[in-house]
């Protein structure tokens, strides 16, 4: 599902900058969706915080909800042993 907006498409590099360190498989993930560094932003400060980001969602943009379905399931890929 690519971004049908005229929006820049996050790079690798933006990725990782707002994200840190995360699986090559994770980042392809977010760039085949086409996200922008915005929203992997806003997905990531949801992930973060997701108490006060509940309300929040539903203005949140498609893309950026499916980059916060791809942390979750990073994050449940691993025990806590293994991150």
């Amino acid at each position: 599902m690519k971004n049908p907006t005229k929006h820049k498409t996050a790079t690798a590099q933006e990725i990782q900058r707002v994200l840190g360190p995360i699986d090559d498989e994770v980042i392809n993930e977010i760039i085949n969706l086409g996200a922008t560094k915005n929203e992997v932003l806003q997905a990531f400060e949801w992930f973060n915080d997701d108490e006060s980001m509940r309300a929040a969602a539903e203005s949140m943009s498609v893309c950026a909800k499916s980059i916060y379905e791809i942390l979750l399931a990073d994050r449940d890929r691993y025990s806590p042993d293994e991150r």
